[in-house]
């Protein structure tokens, strides 16, 4: 295992929960009171679609590690 590889690992959980906070903030801040209600069904279905994202997301960690054990594994075996 490399450095990079495990640099990877550990930054891309840390950096999804700075963009979350950093969403969170940003989305909480902006005015839209004086939106029309088309405008703020577009602000609350990106704002959703956003959150959903971040919750596929977080499975990417997994998605690394078990690439990261299959090749070990081929190494092992295969090479």
């Amino acid at each position: 295992m490399e450095i990079r590889d495990l640099a990877l690992v550990l930054v891309i959980p840390v950096m999804l929960l700075v963009m979350i906070v950093i969403f969170g903030y940003f989305e909480g801040s902006v005015d839209t009171s004086s939106l029309t209600s088309e405008a703020q069904t577009a602000i609350n279905k990106t704002a959703d679609q956003t959150y959903n994202a971040y919750n596929i997301a977080s499975i990417l960690p997994l998605v690394f590690i078990a690439v990261f054990i299959i090749g070990i594994l081929l190494k092992a075996f295969v090479f």
